[in-house]
């Protein structure tokens, strides 16, 4: 099952489609390409994880956190000290 994710790119790297309205598209948002979010977790212990991988947009990443880019991402899924969200589920899009 996928699921919609938000992105961000350059502007100079995308043609406009003739005739399409893109007044309404925001200019502003997340550091380009950097569309996952890594929380600091305040209450963890030696043997549990001390950050928690989550979708840019989820709700649960409400902590101290860093934004990275999709290949950071995916490279954090198999590191024992990052959790990952159970909210959001960012290991099916990114395994996808």
């Amino acid at each position: 099952m996928r699921a919609p994710t938000a992105i961000s790119v350059l502007s100079e790297r995308i043609t406009p489609i003739p005739g399409e309205d893109y007044s309404e598209v925001p200019a502003g948002g997340a550091v380009t390409g950097r569309q996952w979010v890594v929380e600091k977790l305040h209450q963890y212990t030696e043997d549990a994880p001390s950050r928690r991988l989550h979708r840019r947009d989820c709700w649960q990443a409400r902590n101290e956190h860093t934004l990275v880019t999709t290949r950071e991402a995916a490279e954090l899924l198999a590191r024992p000290d990052i959790a990952i969200c159970d909210v959001c589920s960012p290991d099916k899009a990114l395994r996808g």
